[in-house]
């Protein structure tokens, strides 16, 4: 979005399309990394998943699965409307590690023009599936109090936004040019 803008004004105040686009470029790869460095990404290079780990969809699944279990004990209570917000997204941010998962093949090849976007998108479902990991050990935890649980529902929708980053990424990637709006479940496929 902050691209689009960038190039935007760029080409309203005069300058031609081909320099507005480089502003839009620019201001775009700038704000990915800004992003990844903020929440999580761009730590180096990711693979799949560790020697002997599970793959990370699966990974995603149960850590959603765990999630929702140690989230049912607070329904019916004080905290009950944000364990469902929490576990909510918790499951969206699960779906998108898996529709990514799925996905990566197709970045992997596309090749070297691909080389960044396969990177940054494998670097994101490694560590959304890690912090999805960390927040369904971390929820009994935050019970405590409200605070906790506020925290923790911060966190689980930073969490989210990052892979939805790499859902963007890899849409771009896989679709250039293509339609300005977020990807659907189907779009990788």
């Amino acid at each position: 979005m902050a691209g689009a803008t960038a190039g935007g004004l760029a080409w309203a105040v005069g300058l031609p399309v081909p320099a507005s686009t480089g502003i839009g470029v620019a201001v775009w790869l700038a704000a990915i990394l800004v992003v990844g460095h903020l929440f999580g990404g761009l730590a180096g290079p990711a693979s799949g998943p560790e020697d002997g780990a599970a793959p990370y969809a699966a990974r995603a699944a149960a850590a959603r699965d765990a999630f929702a279990a140690a989230a049912a004990a607070l329904r019916g209570g004080p905290g009950g409307p944000v364990a469902d917000h929490m576990a909510a997204g918790v499951a969206a941010t699960a779906a998108a590690v898996a529709r990514l998962e799925a996905a990566r093949p197709r970045l992997a090849a596309l090749g070297a023009p691909a080389a960044a976007a396969t990177a940054e998108v494998g670097h994101r479902i490694q560590a959304g599936t890690r912090d999805l990991e960390e927040a369904a050990a971390a929820l009994p935890a935050a019970v405590g109090g409200p605070d906790a649980l506020l925290a923790l529902a911060r966190r689980i929708d930073a969490v989210g936004y990052g892979v939805a980053i790499a859902e963007r990424v890899a849409a771009e990637a896989l679709h250039p040019g293509g339609p300005a709006a977020p990807p659907g479940p189907d779009e990788y496929t």
